[in-house]
């Protein structure tokens, strides 16, 4: 999945801006691997107004349609069911002007459209390497990502700033590696993230 610097850049302003879209664009990543306790979501909301209710975040998070990407299987991080999430927004079960669940489906999106598109990031060579090696295709995609941190902080000075908004948890792992991406065309990246930061709106993301 793309970094979460990504992520962050390719939002529009009004997510980027509020508390609750922008933890809403971390959210995804920072809980696929454990759902976080009652105690958890509280410290990482802080009461913010607007917040998804404990029984929400369990929702999200849950196993049953796949984990917080919505996937067809626990790691599946890219193929999120669109139709499913609609769903969820036409029977109010979660809402669709909430800033929070606005930057959360667009975490998804970018997650889905990043991968679809050969051309900017190349999975065939990606998939070749890593039949012969995994763990080394593994560690050059990850690279990568250090390497695209270091040219957003370049094209998008506003995300540099966010540093301190991202959790702990997420801040940690934010490195910049000077250098070319092996899988990734950088100027394909710059032209997605222009494209998906015109998405505001539920319909427009699931659309």
């Amino acid at each position: 999945m793309p970094g979460n610097f990504v992520h962050v850049a390719s939002a529009p302003n009004f997510i980027r801006n509020s508390e609750l879209g922008f933890k809403g664009l971390i959210a995804p990543d920072l809980w696929k691997k454990s759902i976080p306790t009652r105690k958890e979501c509280l410290e990482f909301f802080q009461d913010d107004p607007g917040a998804p209710t404990y029984e929400q975040v369990q929702f999200l998070a849950s196993e049953t349609h796949g984990g917080t990407h919505f996937g067809s299987m626990a790691s599946d991080t890219n193929h999120a069911d669109f139709n499913f999430i609609r769903t969820l927004f036409e029977c109010k079960i979660l809402d669709k002007n909430n800033p929070f669940f606005i930057g959360y489906v667009h975490h998804l999106r970018v997650d889905r459209d990043f991968y679809a598109d050969s051309k900017i990031c190349n999975m065939l060579a990606f998939s070749k390497d890593a039949e012969s090696n995994k763990k080394n295709a593994m560690q050059s995609l990850h690279a990568d990502w250090d390497k695209t941190n270091r040219v957003l902080g370049e094209w998008y000075p506003e995300v540099l700033e966010m540093i301190d908004r991202f959790p702990e948890e997420a801040r940690k792992v934010i490195k910049f590696i000077d250098g070319t991406p092996m899988y990734i065309e950088l100027e394909r990246m710059r032209e997605f993230i222009e494209r998906m930061r015109q998405l505001r709106t539920i319909d427009e993301i699931l659309t």
